[in-house]
């Protein structure tokens, strides 16, 4: 619909009218005049100067509540004048103007107001009009070397246009029958802030999971078996369950937790009080990464306040509280057999700890900034990455990186082994995905048809073994290449229409996940195929597979996660391709 707003009155100090038209078989209509006709089916709207909400009327006779969203009224523009003057110097005009304007007499808190306010509304109303005069209805934008001025007309000197969206392109694809059952649908609910991350134990069927509230917990997921084809009796009960089916408008099985393990806050004495209340922020409480041993004994999880918890698995009791990262811990990863666990965090710290007693084993002195990542190699050696740029080989005893790899040109991101710890594969800001030779320090891949940052990586395992390594990036895209043959693209999917944050695959290494936003795609390896999709209602922090390769989980930022559970047939399903061939 348009709406049509008229002042048919404007007096100082007087109340104004204005005049709401729906106009529902409207499409694209310029700026008119209507004059109001007591049959039309109109919205009459009365508000005061500074209104607190608008009480509307209908010619049904209804009346309702509607809160004012935005306005402005010629006394709070008054006051913004009246205090540009001051703050300019201009006592005397100033003086005069209160005085006219009757803003000496106003209610206005000037307190609240800041400085500079009508300054700053001003250049926010020209950066409007300029995207308003440059952004296209074709979706591109005019790149313009000319001025915007507030008090001459805009005349574009056009340099050049660029397409920065689609205008008859729906933002959100339609999947159809790829569109996830609620059937294979498995919500878990029982946090009450968001889910930051999840994992699956190495070997059973249960998720671990950790948010904002301070809580990790443990979910005991089943497999829902579906219906047999053909179990369904008479005709009629089959229209009945379709019926039931269509009233349940697709919820999803609720399951709840088995197990809460909670991170106490941190102790502080009487002396500490500003630590104390440092320590009681909502955020501090907040679980960042967790992580299983590769026996599935303890689960740790790194915090934001910089603690490290280990718990025993069978008991759920809390072992080690580990504290000596003073910031933020970005993750936490256990060797691939052992007690030996790396956390690294936003305070540059690189520290290995022993995950049966709780001592601190070494601590690294690897990077100049905040440490975003790590992975084992195998129980003694790991790499970590970091936004300086710079990747580094450490070993767990040693206090030095082994080897430090230099090439890519902003932060990198992600820093991954593939499975037989002969290649290292990281991705970056500068737009590159990078495979490192260990013995030459130098990178003997480098993949940069990305149009944007890189930030999510993954190996998996291609046809004849090849390895691949997946990344996602901000411009929407999961590119797949092979390190054999001199490197290359295998395929690019495209069928994402934001940008992808999380890429995982399989155990089996036949099924890819991916996350955008609030979609989840698992596609096939072999032929790049959507398999399967789902679209929460939030956004998507962290993905999972079980041991098995039949259920991915996500972590949600509305306090869920949602578990999709993969037909068995999945290895082979008959779905037209959907990539795009390098």
């Amino acid at each position: 619909f348009v709406l049509v707003c008229i002042p048919t009155e404007v007096r100082r100090g007087c109340w104004r009218r204005v005049v709401v038209w729906c106009c529902p078989s409207a499409s694209r209509v310029s700026p008119i005049v209507l004059q109001p006709r007591p049959s039309s089916s109109a919205c009459v709207v009365w508000y005061t100067p500074r209104p607190n909400s608008l009480n509307c009327s209908t010619n049904t006779g209804r009346r309702s509540k509607v809160r004012a969203i935005m306005s402005l009224s010629s006394e709070e523009v008054n006051f913004l004048v009246y205090r540009y003057m001051l703050e300019s110097g201009f006592i005397h005009s100033a003086y005069a103007f209160g005085h006219e304007s009757l803003i000496v007499k106003s209610n206005i808190d000037g307190s609240a107001v800041p400085p500079g306010a009508l300054v700053s509304f001003i250049q926010k109303g020209l950066q409007y009009m300029e995207m308003e005069a440059h952004v296209n209805d074709d979706g591109t934008e005019t790149v313009c070397d000319e001025e915007f001025s507030v008090l001459e007309p805009h005349s574009c000197s056009v340099k050049t246009k660029r397409k920065i969206f689609d205008p008859y392109e729906p933002m959100e694809e339609e999947f159809g029958p790829l569109e996830a059952s609620y059937l294979r649908i498995n919500q878990l609910k029982g946090h009450s802030d968001m889910v930051t991350c999840c994992k699956f134990h190495p070997t059973k069927a249960i998720l671990a999971s950790g948010a904002g509230e301070g809580e990790i917990r443990l979910w005991n997921v089943p497999r829902i078996e579906p219906a047999p084809r053909g179990s369904r009796g008479s005709k009629k009960q089959a229209n009945d369950e379709d019926d039931d089916a269509k009233n349940k408008k697709n919820t999803p099985k609720v399951t709840e937790s088995s197990k809460v393990l909670t991170v106490a806050p941190p102790k502080s004495s009487s002396a500490q009080d500003d630590a104390a209340a440092e320590s009681k922020r909502p955020e501090n409480q907040l679980v960042v990464s967790v992580g299983w041993n590769s026996s599935g004994t303890k689960l740790a999880c790194g915090m934001y306040d910089g603690r490290v918890c280990v718990w025993e698995n069978a008991s759920g009791k809390l072992l080690h509280t580990l504290k000596k990262h003073s910031g933020p811990v970005s993750c936490v990863k256990w060797a691939k057999s052992g007690e030996l666990l790396v956390s690294v965090g936003v305070d540059k710290g690189v520290i290995v700890w022993d995950g049966a007693s709780g001592e601190l084993k070494q601590q690294v002195s690897a990077h100049s900034a905040a440490v975003l990542d790590a992975d084992w190699r195998d129980d003694g050696t790991f790499a970590t990455c970091a936004s300086d740029g710079t990747v580094c080989i450490c070993a767990a005893s040693e206090a030095e990186p082994v080897k430090r790899l230099k090439g890519h040109r902003a932060d990198v991101n992600s820093v991954c082994w593939n499975s037989s710890g002969s290649m290292l594969a990281t991705c970056s800001d500068d737009c590159t995905v990078k495979v490192w030779n260990l013995s030459s320090l130098e990178a003997v891949h480098t993949f940069d048809e990305s149009d944007r940052e890189v930030c999510a990586l993954a190996w998996g395992r291609g046809r004849e073994g090849r390895n691949l390594v997946a990344s996602g990036s901000l411009d929407c895209l999961i590119r797949i290449w092979t390190t054999s043959d001199g490197g290359k693209g295998v395929m690019t999917i495209d069928r994402h229409a934001h940008p992808v944050t999380s890429l995982e695959f399989s155990p089996n290494g036949k099924l890819l996940a991916s996350a955008s936003y609030d979609r989840l795609h698992v596609f096939v390896v072999k032929t790049g195929s959507l398999l399967v999709t789902h679209k929460n209602i939030g956004s998507i922090n962290d993905l999972s597979w079980d041991s098995t390769s039949q259920k991915i989980a996500a972590s949600l930022t509305d306090g869920t996660l949602v578990v999709l559970d993969i037909a068995p047939d999945a290895n082979d399903p008959k779905i037209e391709s959907s990539t795009t061939s390098k």
